[in-house]
């Protein structure tokens, strides 16, 4: 059983959720977004759990992976403290709104534990 959390439930992060669930071998531990009207809500249709922050859903133990479907603006910081934590990562398009902030994502998977 593989255990993923999702980052940010909009559009795409509720496409990401339904497809996970229906996936035999595949747990949804959980979801965080910044906005508690939007994550009350699919909690609610989904039955899923959700986090306060995404720093204490990487804290799950037993948590093998997140997909991060927030705004590119905030895929370094979500990126690079996922992989630090030994997560693995499934970032949406685009991988990052700069060339630095991707250099430092690539550059943090290869150096993740």
């Amino acid at each position: 059983m593989k255990n993923i959390a999702i980052c940010g439930t909009g559009n795409i992060g509720r496409v990401h959720l339904g497809n996970l669930l229906s996936l035999r071998g595949c747990r949804v531990t959980g979801v965080f977004d910044t906005d508690p009207r939007i994550l009350d809500a699919v909690t609610r249709e989904f039955s899923v759990r959700s986090y306060v922050s995404w720093q204490h859903l990487l804290e799950e133990p037993g948590l093998d992976a997140v997909v991060i479907a927030t705004p590119a603006t905030s895929h370094r910081e979500l990126c690079c403290a996922a992989l630090a934590a030994g997560r693995h990562v499934f970032v949406e398009k685009p991988l990052a709104n700069t060339l630095e902030d991707s250099i430092e994502i690539v550059s943090a998977s290869a150096n993740a534990p």
